[in-house]
Formats: C-alpha cells, sequence, structure tokens
C-alpha cells in the first residue's frame, strides 16, 4: 500500500538480500483481469521484432538517414510470421509508437517515468492495434500493427510447468521442435526439430 492505494501484489521475497521483496505491479493485474473477462487467458502481446540501439553513433544515424534531431531505435530482425513481418524491415528505425516518441535506448516516457518502450505494446491485449512511425531510406512512415503473441519458430522459453505435448506413430514419439532439443541432441539436433516442426502440428494429442 502506498498513501491508501494497491501499488502491487507481493508474491516473492528473498531473505538473503536483506527481506528483498518482489511484487506483480497494478498495470500487469489490471492486464490480467481484462483479459480473462471473456473466460479465456490470451497473455501479454507483442510486436514480434528484433532492436538495436545503435543511433546514438552519429555516423550509424547519418547512414540510415535518420536526421540528427531524431531519436529511435533499430529494427535488425522481425520474428517470423509475426505481425510486423510485412510492415518493418531491417535498418527501418522506430521513433514512435501511438503517441509515444523513442528515444535512442528505446524507452518511452509513460506514466510519468522513462520505461521500456515494450510497456506501450504489452498494456494493450491480444488483437488490438498500436500506430508506429519509423524511417526508411531517410522517408518518415507510418502503419498500423496488430498486438500478437508472435512466438518465434523455435520457442526461447524453458516451459518447465506445462505437460510435454507428443504423439507416438509407428513406434517414433514427435514432439514439438523447441531450442533445448536443439541444444541438447548434438549434431543430429537441427535434423530432429525439424521432423518434429512438421510432423507435430499434425496431431495435438498429449
Amino acid at each position: 500500500m502506498q498513501e491508501g492505494k494497491v501499488v502491487g501484489v507481493a508474491f516473492q521475497g528473498l531473505r538473503q538480500a536483506d527481506n528483498i521483496g518482489y511484487m506483480i505491479p497494478t498495470t500487469v493485474i489490471r492486464h490480467f483481469l481484462a483479459d480473462i473477462n471473456d473466460g479465456k487467458y490470451d497473455g501479454f502481446g507483442s510486436l514480434g521484432v528484433m532492436l538495436y540501439q545503435g543511433l546514438h553513433n552519429p555516423s550509424y544515424k547519418d547512414y540510415l538517414k535518420v536526421p540528427q534531431n531524431e531519436e529511435g531505435i533499430v529494427v535488425i530482425e522481425t520474428v517470423m510470421h509475426s505481425s510486423v513481418e510485412k510492415i518493418l524491415q531491417r535498418g527501418d528505425v522506430l521513433v514512435q509508437i501511438d503517441d509515444y516518441k523513442i528515444d535512442n535506448d528505446g524507452r518511452v516516457k509513460i506514466y510519468g517515468l522513462n520505461i521500456d518502450m515494450s510497456e506501450v505494446v504489452e498494456i494493450k491485449q491480444i488483437g488490438e492495434t498500436a500506430e508506429l512511425s519509423f524511417y526508411r531510406d531517410g522517408q518518415i512512415k507510418k502503419a498500423t500493427a496488430t498486438v500478437a503473441l508472435n512466438r518465434p519458430v523455435f520457442e526461447f522459453s524453458r516451459q518447465y510447468d506445462t505437460t510435454p505435448r507428443y504423439v507416438c506413430f509407428a513406434g517414433l514419439v514427435f514432439v514439438p521442435a523447441t531450442r533445448i532439443i536443439l541444444n541438447r541432441s548434438g549434431r543430429n539436433g537441427l535434423w530432429i526439430c525439424l521432423l518434429s516442426a512438421v510432423s507435430v502440428p499434425q496431431f495435438d494429442a498429449a
């Protein structure tokens, strides 16, 4: 509580670090409550893009043909099949999301604070849109992007709290392709993952 208002829900403590506590902020709680209002939890969305804080370098900014008085963050890659795959491309410079200007560190001013630009997207529900302003070849462009889960082909996360999906067929066990399999299967890992990626979506057994 702070001045009679809830600022978050405490969920974890760290006794070895002088009683440091962790809490879930109210912005996350509000997003969750709005999300499950229809009886289904969709999660937090993203734009599906990887970014680089490169405009601190004036020469690089000049190379990308961005005006020297502008700030922003550089697109280095989009996630395959993401909601911005056909909107953004490598070398684009994002300068604004909705009404929020992006600085060279990839941060925006929101809630009276300087916070990572991802907050502008994460406060939205899946399926909502965000207005993007970006430079490409020295020209300012605008586009509307849909907020989605935008999962990578090979998941980064290690999902220990869910039951693994699998299906047995003709004496073989098929599982979804993940980075864990790729990392742990050695030289044959890529072939195993490709086989998994092609085969498993045809089944939904667990």
